[in-house]
C-alpha cells in the first residue's frame, strides 16, 4: 500500500476517499467497520474516522465485498485504476464514445446518405453529431494507436473494437486482485491485447479520462488529478 497517497488522499481527496470507501462496500453497513490496516497512518485517529463516517449517509455501492475475510483494494495511486468505480453503463458509454473520437474524422468526411443512416443507426442521434462535430478534436496523437488496426473492419465495428481495447489497455497491468474483482462489469474486449509499453498506456489512459471527465461523466472529476 503507497501510506503516502492514502495520507494525502484523507486530508485532501474527501471524493476519492469515499470513491475508495464505497468500493471497498465500507459505507454500506458502518456500525460493522474494523478499519482497515492501511488506515494506521502516523498523525491520522482512525478510530475517530470511523466514527465520524459512521455517522454519515451511506452512497449507492457498484460493488459488494465477497466477504468479511475479503481485505478489500486500497492501492488507487495509478490513476487509471480508478475507473474500477464506475458502472457497467458508464464504461460501456466512455468506451463507445471514446472509440467515436478515434474515427471522427472519417466520419465526418462521409456523405453518401446510406453510410449517413447506417451510422445514425449504429450510434445514435446524439453521438452521431457529437462525432463529426466536437469528437474529432478530443484526442489528438492518441488516434493513430489505433487508425492502422483492423482496417479492413466496418467503421461502426472499428468505433465498438478500439473504445473497448482502450479500456483493456488500461486494466492490462492492473493488480491481479483488483482486475478480476471488476472483470464482470468491463465491457469484454475483441480480443485481448499484448502488453502495451508505459508510453502507449499513458497515452490512452490520457485519452479516456480526457474524454470521461468532459463528455462522459464529468461529476467524476473530484475522483481524479
Amino acid at each position: 500500500m503507497n501510506i503516502q497517497f492514502f495520507s494525502d488522499v484523507m486530508v485532501r481527496k474527501p471524493a476519492l476517499f469515499r470513491a475508495m470507501l464505497a468500493f471497498n462496500g465500507e459505507l454500506d453497513a458502518p456500525a460493522a467497520w474494523e478499519c482497515p490496516a492501511e488506515w494506521d497512518v502516523p498523525g491520522l485517529d482512525a478510530g475517530a474516522l470511523c466514527a465520524e463516517l459512521a455517522h454519515r449517509s451511506p452512497v449507492s455501492l457498484a460493488w459488494r465485498l465477497a466477504g468479511p475475510e475479503d481485505e478489500g483494494f486500497w492501492d488507487f495511486a495509478d490513476e487509471s485504476r480508478r475507473l474500477a468505480f464506475l458502472d457497467a453503463d458508464t464504461l460501456a458509454r466512455l468506451g463507445m464514445v471514446f472509440g467515436v473520437c478515434v474515427h471522427a474524422v472519417e466520419m465526418a468526411r462521409i456523405i453518401t446518405r446510406e453510410q449517413v443512416l447506417a451510422l445514425r443507426e449504429g450510434l445514435g442521434e446524439p453521438l452521431y453529431r457529437y462525432g463529426i462535430q466536437r469528437g474529432q478534436y478530443q484526442l489528438g496523437g492518441v488516434r493513430q494507436l489505433f487508425l492502422t488496426r483492423d482496417v479492413r473492419e466496418p467503421l461502426l465495428e472499428r468505433v465498438r473494437r478500439h473504445g473497448l481495447l482502450a479500456l483493456a489497455l488500461c486494466r492490462a497491468e492492473w493488480p491481479p486482485a483488483l482486475a478480476s474483482r471488476t472483470a464482470h462489469v468491463f465491457p469484454e474486449p475483441v480480443e485481448e491485447p499484448d502488453p502495451p509499453s508505459p508510453v502507449v498506456r499513458r497515452a490512452v489512459w490520457g485519452g479516456l479520462k480526457k474524454v470521461l471527465l468532459k463528455e462522459v461523466a464529468p461529476q467524476w472529476a473530484p475522483c481524479f488529478d
